[in-house]
């Protein structure tokens, strides 16, 4: 926990030093302005995070304003810039390999992306706020597979992905894999990991798993 009272004094002491540095008396005497400089240097580097901290509660208390008027998708990135709190994305799906039958529901997590053998390829858009910040309830999807179609499912680690003249993120990971989509399943994740990273540094943690209904 942090000691918001201590920090308070401190930036006191601190914009208190300032104000007395800036006095010629103090100048002329360089002993005596060295070590104020020394005690209001420490007190600056102490406080700084503290200030950060403030600028970001003062932004996210502007975004609350707005909150109770958002879609869910919004509120959960609202309460996700919250400092203090823990919240988990994540996409549970069931796939029966018999029938191709796949449920399943996301909590914040990018949208899966179905890779069809015949028509365009598209993302299945379902409802789902993060996990740990809302009472909510989640939507569970049933989607039918056909022999040859693909699904791709990966973090925001692929925020950052680029892929020719796509916009980043998504857009780039849509028009690589609708590129690369004939690909096998296995070949087709190792390519997307190499493409989608060659013009830029990838920042987060990835993880990219591909299911294909084969006959």
């Amino acid at each position: 926990m942090h000691n918001w009272p201590a920090f308070d004094k401190a930036l006191a002491r601190s914009q208190e030093l300032e104000t007395f540095l800036a006095d010629p008396k103090v100048i002329g005497d360089r002993t005596r302005y060295t070590q104020t400089a020394k005690e209001h240097g420490a007190l600056a580097k102490m406080v700084k995070p503290y200030l950060e901290y403030q600028k970001i509660a003062a932004d996210i208390a502007q975004a609350e304003a707005l909150q109770a008027d958002a879609d869910p998708e919004m509120q959960a990135l609202i309460a996700a810039q919250r400092p203090d709190t823990p919240f988990i994305t994540m996409v549970y799906v069931l796939f029966n390999y018999r029938d191709g039958t796949l449920i399943f529901s996301r909590s914040g997590h990018p949208y899966p992306l179905h890779l069809p053998r015949v028509g365009e390829p598209q993302l299945w858009e379902i409802e789902g706020s993060l996990l740990g910040v809302f009472d909510t309830r989640y939507v569970v999807r049933t989607q039918q597979l056909q022999v040859g179609d693909k699904v791709l499912l990966y973090t925001d680690g692929m925020d950052n992905a680029s892929f020719a003249e796509a916009p980043l993120g998504h857009p780039s990971v849509l028009a690589c894999a609708s590129q690369y989509r004939e690909l096998p399943i296995a070949e087709l994740v190792a390519t997307l990991a190499r493409e989608l990273f060659r013009t830029t540094a990838q920042k987060d943690d990835l993880t990219v798993l591909g299911v294909e209904m084969i006959g």
